[in-house]
């Protein structure tokens, strides 16, 4: 049986809410030694500008838009695994949501059954120490 979880992207409506660029659905490897780990990995080595002045610049994301199409990119490999889900669709036990914050840095938030368990910056994320305090929400 798989680790299901739900990667989302999520921006700024510019009226004080929130809208979701991308919502991925993965089938598998959601906990946060699997799919969070290799998330955070892949985004702290990315750079977040606004505006293009290097084409082939590696590692680097045009504003939140170009990001959420690149995390989808960086994922979805082949058949099956990851699909894109509508954005009203409900997040799976293991949630991670990406935003850019005004100083275009990127920051993971990570959700078990709704309860937060990371909030950061994706170079701070820890596998195992997120591992204890899900396990803690339910002693």
């Amino acid at each position: 049986m798989g680790t299901r979880s739900t990667t989302r992207v999520i921006d700024s409506d510019g009226n004080g809410g929130e809208v979701v660029l991308a919502n991925m659905y993965g089938q598998w490897d959601g906990y946060p030694s699997g799919h969070g780990r290799d998330l955070a990995l892949w985004l702290k080595s990315l750079t977040v500008v606004a505006g293009i002045s290097d084409y082939k610049a590696k590692n680097t994301a045009n504003g939140i838009m170009c990001l959420a199409a690149q995390v989808i990119g960086k994922f979805k490999q082949g058949i099956g695994c990851y699909y894109l889900m509508p954005p009203t669709q409900e997040p799976e036990y293991h949630s991670y949501e990406i935003r850019v914050d005004a100083d275009n840095k990127i920051r993971l938030r990570m959700t078990y059954d709704g309860k937060q368990v990371f909030n950061g910056q994706p170079k701070n994320f820890r596998a195992a120490r997120i591992k204890k305090r899900i396990e803690k929400l339910y002693d």
